[in-house]
C-alpha cells in the first residue's frame, strides 16, 4: 500500500488485502503467529466471558428478586444505598449472606471486594514497590502491562480458596523469586507481539479521541502509579473514578498556573502561521474541491497538507493556554485539587508556586500520547525488570505482606490497614495514636476513614452510629468539628442565621448554601499564612450540619487540622 502514489498506482482495496505472499517469508511468519497468538487470546477471553455470563446473572436476579432494585434504577442509585438494602435484608433474616456471622456493613463488603487491591495501595502507600510515574531517577514506570503480570505473580497467589494467606507464599520467597524471572522470560519471548497488540489498541482506543477534540497531545490523564497513590483502603472502583475524574479540572487547571513564554509565543506564531495557510486552502474547496485533489505542490496533493496544517494547529492551540487561564494563582488551584486528590506530599506543602512542585506534579498527569511512549518503554524494561529488579524485592514483598495482614471473623485475612483503626495505625500528624508500629504514610489511613465515612453516611448528629468506630468523642469526624469551631470562632467568623437550624438537611436552600460556599476566610487566618489556601469556599460550613456528596470542606479542614498538630508535636 506504501507504493500508491497516484491514481496510475494505486489499486482496488481487495488486492492490497490478498496479495500478502509478495511479502518476505519471515514477515509473513510474523503475520501468521501474531494472529495465531491473538487467536488463543481471544478463544480465552471468550472461555473466559461464559463463567462471568452465568455469575452476572445470578447478580441480576439477586438484585431484582432481594433487593428489588430493577436495572433501570440501578444506573442513578448511589452506592450505599443498595447497600443499606444489603444490610436490612441481612438484618431481617430473609436472605442471610455468609459474612462475618449476623454481623453485615459496609466495610466488611468493601474489605472483600477490595481484598487484593487494599495490599497494593499499602505496598505503593510505603515505597515497598521500585515504581514511580517518570522515565528517570531511581524507580522503573509502573505501565498497566507490568501492573497486570503483578497482579498474576503476587496478588492471584496469595490467597487460598479459604481467603487465608497461603503457607508456601509466606515461608517460600524463592517461589515469587522463581515466578517473576519465568514472567520476565516469557514476556521477553512475546515482546514483538505484544508492542504490535499495545500499538493496534491504543490507535483504535484513542485516535478517534484525539481527532474529536482537536488535541494531538491528548487529553491529560492519571499515570497508573498516581491512581494507586491516590487511591484510599476499601474505596470501590466507580467510587474513586468519580474522584479522580472530578478532580482532572483542577488538575488542569493547576498546571496551566505556570507560565510558559518560549514555548507558548512559538505555538502561537505556528498556529497563526498554519491557520491562515489553512483558512485558504479551505477557501479553494469551498470554490471547487477539484483545487484540493488535483493540484501538487512539492509532489503531494493540496489536501495532504490539509490534513498536515491541521495537525499542526491543533498542536499547536494545545500549547497555548486560553487567556482566562493565565491568572497566577497556584496555591487556589492546589487548594482544589488536593480535594479530589487527597495528595499532598510534605515536600510540596510550601513550594506549591514553584516549578519543581509544578514538574513534579506533571509526571502523575501527563498527556496521554506521553503515557501511551511510557507504556511502551514499560513494555521494552519488563522482562529486565521482571527477570533482574524485582526477584531481589520478593522477600521484602513477603515480608511486608505477612506482617500487615489481620484475620477477620467470616471475612477471612485481610490487609490490616483496611480496618480502618486510626487509633493503632494512624497518623500522628493526623490525630492517630499509632500504638502498633503499622502506620500508614502522609495520613492516608486518616483520609481512607474520611473517604469512606462520606460515601456511605452522612456527617450529621442523628448518623453516629457506625459499627465497630471509637466512641462518638474519640473519631476523628468529632475532632475535625471541634477543630473548625475553635479556628472559624478565633476568626470571628460564624454562619448566617438562616443556616443555623437544630436540623440542618435538604430544608437548607441550595442559593443560600452557594452563597456562603463562596465566602472567604478573612487576612491572616491559618489558610493565608501558610500560603496554601488562599480561598476558602465551602470551609466554613460547619461539619456537623451539612452533609455534602463534596468531599472538599471535610478534606480542607483535615489539613489544616494536620497543619496545626505539626506545629504542637515535638
Amino acid at each position: 500500500i506504501l507504493e500508491c502514489h497516484d491514481e496510475s498506482s494505486c489499486k482496488d482495496f481487495e488486492y492490497y488485502v490478498v496479495s500478502y505472499n509478495a511479502h518476505s517469508k519471515a514477515f509473513t511468519l510474523f503475520i501468521v503467529l501474531y494472529f495465531v497468538i491473538l487467536s488463543v487470546y481471544w478463544l480465552w477471553a471468550l472461555a473466559s466471558l461464559i463463567p462471568n455470563l452465568k455469575q452476572n446473572w445470578e447478580i441480576r436476579q439477586f438484585y431484582h428478586k432481594q433487593l428489588n432494585i430493577s436495572t433501570r434504577n440501578l444506573q442513578t442509585m448511589k452506592w450505599r444505598t443498595v447497600i443499606e438494602r444489603v444490610v436490612d435484608l441481612q438484618v431481617s433474616g430473609k436472605y442471610r449472606i455468609l459474612i462475618n456471622g449476623d454481623t453485615l456493613n459496609a466495610k466488611n463488603v468493601a474489605q472483600r471486594i477490595m481484598r487484593k487491591e487494599n495490599y497494593f495501595i499499602a505496598l505503593v502507600n510505603h515505597n515497598i514497590l521500585p515504581f514511580g510515574s517518570g522515565l528517570l531517577g531511581q524507580t522503573w514506570f509502573l505501565g498497566n502491562f507490568l501492573e497486570k503480570i503483578l497482579e498474576i505473580c503476587v496478588l492471584d497467589r496469595m490467597f487460598s480458596d479459604r481467603f487465608i494467606l497461603r503457607r508456601e507464599f509466606v515461608n517460600q520467597p524463592q517461589k515469587l523469586r522463581r515466578r517473576f524471572i519465568q514472567c520476565g522470560i516469557l514476556t521477553l519471548v512475546t515482546l514483538p507481539f505484544s508492542l504490535g497488540f499495545m500499538f493496534i489498541y491504543f490507535f483504535l482506543r484513542y485516535a478517534q479521541e484525539f481527532h474529536l477534540k482537536q488535541n494531538y497531545l491528548g487529553p491529560r490523564w492519571w499515570s497508573p502509579h498516581a491512581l494507586w497513590q491516590f487511591r484510599e483502603f476499601n474505596e470501590l472502583d466507580h467510587l474513586f473514578e468519580k474522584r479522580t475524574r472530578a478532580a482532572m479540572k483542577y488538575a488542569d487547571a493547576y498546571i496551566k498556573q505556570f507560565p510558559t513564554p518560549i514555548p507558548t509565543t512559538i505555538a502561537s506564531g505556528f498556529s497563526f502561521i498554519s491557520g491562515s495557510f489553512l483558512g485558504v486552502l479551505l477557501l479553494f474547496t469551498l470554490l471547487d474541491e477539484a483545487i484540493v485533489f488535483h493540484i501538487k505542490l512539492g509532489g503531494r496533493d493540496l489536501v495532504w497538507y490539509v490534513a498536515v496544517l491541521t495537525g499542526i494547529l491543533a498542536l499547536a492551540r494545545a500549547l497555548v493556554p486560553p487567556v482566562e487561564d493565565t491568572v497566577f494563582n497556584p496555591s487556589a488551584a492546589m487548594r482544589k485539587l488536593v480535594a479530589y486528590t487527597h495528595y499532598l506530599p510534605e515536600k510540596w506543602r510550601s513550594s506549591v508556586h514553584t516549578y519543581d512542585v509544578r514538574d513534579e506534579f506533571s509526571q502523575l498527569f501527563q498527556y496521554k500520547v506521553v503515557l501511551l511512549l511510557r507504556e511502551i518503554t514499560c513494555v521494552l524494561s519488563t522482562p529486565y525488570i521482571l527477570c533482574f529488579v524485582l526477584p531481589c524485592k520478593a522477600e521484602g514483598i513477603i515480608e511486608f505482606i505477612s506482617s500487615h495482614t489481620t484475620f477477620v471473623k467470616g471475612i477471612g485475612d485481610v490487609c490490616v490497614f483496611s480496618e480502618l483503626d486510626i487509633e493503632r495505625h494512624g497518623d500522628p500528624l493526623y490525630g492517630g495514636k499509632n500504638q502498633k508500629g503499622f502506620q500508614a504514610k502522609d495520613g492516608k489511613l486518616e483520609k481512607s476513614w474520611l473517604n469512606f465515612n462520606t460515601n456511605y453516611r452522612k456527617f450529621s448528629p442523628a448518623s453516629r452510629e457506625m459499627e465497630n468506630e471509637p466512641e462518638a468523642k474519640n473519631d476523628l469526624r468529632n475532632r475535625l468539628v471541634r477543630f473548625q469551631q475553635e479556628k472559624t470562632g478565633a476568626y470571628g467568623l460564624h454562619r448566617p442565621k438562616e443556616l443555623v437550624p437544630s436540623t440542618l438537611s435538604s430544608s437548607v436552600v441550595d442559593s443560600d448554601i452557594a452563597n456562603f460556599m463562596h465566602s472567604d476566610l478573612p487576612d491572616g487566618s491559618i489558610s493565608s499564612e501558610r500560603g496554601m489556601f488562599e480561598s476558602a469556599h465551602a470551609a466554613n460550613i460547619p461539619l456537623d450540619k451539612v452533609a455534602f456528596d463534596n468531599q472538599e470542606n471535610y478534606f480542607f479542614w483535615l489539613e489544616e487540622f494536620r497543619d496545626s498538630n505539626e506545629k504542637e508535636l515535638p
